[in-house]
């Protein structure tokens, strides 16, 4: 487990225990500073008494997103690397990236070139730190829509001709790649559209206005998040696109309680939707909408209800066309649960 965001002091208390509790668990630091409060931190437990109170980091290595982390070519970077590398309570893992930047492309041959770049920036810098006596033990790098579209490599790229290009990158990492969303539709990366995202929200009809074309939902932003995407909108139900590709309904408005749904083409579409009705939407970013919820509701491609209890089996065979709600009073209690 890496913490997604460079340490700060105040952190470094509850990352310690999880580290106790989490064979291996990690935090990324890419300021002097905070390498120089985990120091001050262990010394301080050492002193009351814990043994060889270490944490293991990675150095956080701007790969051109321009969000988090060290310039690979500024020289206080190769300082702090060095330091990460000596210091008694740390353990370096290696370089750490992340292609954000790759969200803005729109098929996978462009966001390949971004895993290029970010590939061969890491290695220059770990070539800078092996030549300075600084081992690189690993190197993380990727973005959903970068590491997605590996698989346009070839196979024999893959094999014999790119192991010189490749040596020394030990991970791609995809944080959404488990979910996909409207983002990762427009990058490419969820190349089946809808069909490949494993999230949608429950929302329910609240009222309807076919003189202004519009459905009132109780997803708001509180539900879906305010984030953008390039096809506009906050989210759009599952199953409603159009033979022709043009999208189905769309939520185009929200407000902290209220969803604003549109895109009904026809009177039969009308006469489908009823006011209590319950539709599935796919957010535009899966990563803030499911931060909305404190729990998920889960089924599995077998026809097997997931639930804290364990898994319960459902009728029927072959795969779940449509999510049912499972009974969640086993939350009461874990507010604040992840």
């Amino acid at each position: 487990v890496i913490l997604g965001i460079p340490i700060s002091p105040d952190k470094l208390a509850e990352a310690h225990d999880l580290s106790r509790r989490i064979p291996r668990f990690h935090v990324l630091v890419d300021h002097i500073s905070s390498l120089e409060a985990i120091e001050a931190y262990c010394v301080a437990r050492e002193e009351e008494g814990e043994k060889n109170v270490k944490f293991s980091v990675w150095l956080k290595v701007d790969g051109g997103y321009s969000r988090a982390g060290v310039p690979p070519t500024n020289p206080s970077s190769l300082h702090l690397a060095q330091r990460l590398h000596t210091s008694p309570h740390t353990t370096f893992q290696g370089i750490y990236t992340h292609s954000g930047h790759s969200y803005s492309s729109t098929s996978p041959l462009e966001s390949l070139e971004f895993l290029h770049q970010e590939r061969d920036l890491s290695l220059s810098f770990r070539s800078t730190l092996l030549a300075s006596g600084i081992p690189v033990p690993h190197i993380s790098i990727g973005a959903t829509p970068s590491v997605t579209s590996a698989s346009q490599e070839s196979s024999e790229d893959l094999r014999e001709t790119s192991k010189s290009r490749w040596e020394g990158v030990t991970e791609l990492h995809a944080g959404n790649f488990i979910f996909m969303d409207r983002q990762q539709i427009r990058t490419r990366a969820a190349i089946r559209g809808e069909a490949d995202c494993a999230v949608t929200v429950l929302t329910r009809v609240l009222s309807m206005y076919p003189d202004r074309g519009t459905i009132l939902v109780d997803a708001g932003a509180l539900a879906m998040s305010k984030d953008s995407t390039m096809q506009g909108g906050y989210g759009q139900v599952l199953g409603t696109r159009g033979e022709d590709g043009e999208d189905g309904w769309t939520l185009t408005k929200i407000s902290q309680e209220h969803g604003i749904m549109s895109g009904l083409r026809t009177a039969e579409e009308w006469e489908e939707v009823k006011v209590g009705e319950v539709m599935r939407v796919v957010p535009n970013h899966a990563c803030l909408t499911a931060a909305c919820f404190p729990f998920y509701v889960v089924v599995d491609g077998r026809g097997r209800e997931a639930t804290r209890g364990g898994v319960r089996e459902r009728e029927g065979q072959g795969e779940v066309e449509e999510l049912v709600v499972v009974d969640m009073k086993w939350m009461v209690g874990m507010k604040g649960a992840s």
